[in-house]
């Protein structure tokens, strides 16, 4: 249970970094923010002064744009504003990578587990029916071949000791012989 909460909870974190990368840093840098009108106005809160307005510097590298914000005042006074709005974005991919990492352990451990062979929840049952006294409605309908070989699979496998195998195997055979 506590795997899940630890997923739930880094995927909430890659999620809540990812809402504040995406406004910041990739749309802008895509040329998409005169797509998203919402865009310019959060920008220009985050970053500008009051009597202040946001504007977009772009310079292109082989094809890549890469965005300046700027806040010009009334004046036409301009001041950088990169750092700004950047810092959160930054602190954001430090965020999303923590949650990366927390999305990691549970799934290690899941693996971890299943190099060590533990028993899974249904080799767990089978070998509760097994122990159990036989009933009309425990009988198996598998011929007694195939649960001796189902039996020595699981053996060979490593989910059941040798001596559930052997009171398996008793069992089996006083079933098959009984019918």
């Amino acid at each position: 249970m506590w795997r899940g909460i630890i997923s739930i909870i880094a995927l909430l974190l890659m999620c809540g970094a990812l809402a504040i990368i995406i406004p910041i840093l990739i749309i802008p840098n895509m040329g998409f923010h005169t797509l998203v009108p919402v865009l310019q106005p959060l920008h220009q809160a985050l970053a500008c002064e009051a009597g202040e307005t946001l504007t977009y510097d772009y310079d292109t590298y082989d094809g890549y744009t890469e965005t300046h914000f700027r806040c010009v005042n009334a004046a036409g006074r301009e001041r950088d504003v990169d750092r700004v709005l950047q810092t959160p974005a930054n602190y954001a991919i430090g965020v999303f990578c923590l949650g990366g990492l927390l999305m990691l352990v549970p799934f290690l451990i899941a693996v971890r587990q299943g190099m060590m062979m533990k028993p899974g929840l249904a080799a767990r049952e089978a070998l509760q029916q097994m122990r159990q006294p036989p009933t009309e409605s425990t009988v198996l309908s598998a011929s007694g071949q195939q649960q001796l070989d189902a039996l020595d699979k699981l053996r060979a496998q490593g989910f059941i000791a040798q001596e559930d195998y052997e009171i398996a195997k008793k069992r089996i055979l006083d079933n098959f012989s009984a019918t």
